[in-house]
C-alpha cells in the first residue's frame, strides 16, 4: 500500500452498536483512525490500528515534504531553463 500513500489519515468517531454501551445516546467512540485515498476515482478507506498511527503520520508527512521539495526544485529548474533560453535567444 506504500505506492498509494498519497493519502490522508483521519480520526473518525464510530458507533459500536452495543445495547449497553455508555455512548448509546448519540455520543461516538473516539480514537479510531482511517487511512483514506483515491484509487481509480473511487475513495478507499482502511482502518489503522492505534499502534501504527505515529509511524504512518510520520511517513505521510515525510512524503508530503519530499513532494513539496520536488515541486520547488522543478519550479527553480524551469525558471533557470527559461532564463538561459532567453539569454541564448538574445545573443
Amino acid at each position: 500500500m506504500l505506492e498509494t500513500l498519497r493519502a490522508n489519515l483521519y480520526e473518525q468517531p464510530v458507533r459500536c452498536g452495543k445495547a449497553n454501551c455508555r455512548y448509546k445516546d448519540g455520543l461516538l467512540h473516539r480514537g479510531y483512525f482511517y487511512l483514506m485515498w483515491r484509487e481509480q476515482g473511487r475513495q478507499k478507506k482502511r482502518y489503522v490500528p492505534k499502534r501504527f498511527v505515529p509511524e504512518l503520520m510520520a511517513s505521510i508527512l515525510s512524503l508530503r515534504l519530499d513532494r513539496q521539495r520536488l515541486r520547488d526544485e522543478t519550479r527553480q529548474s524551469v525558471a533557470s531553463w527559461k532564463e538561459m533560453k532567453g539569454r541564448l535567444k538574445n545573443s
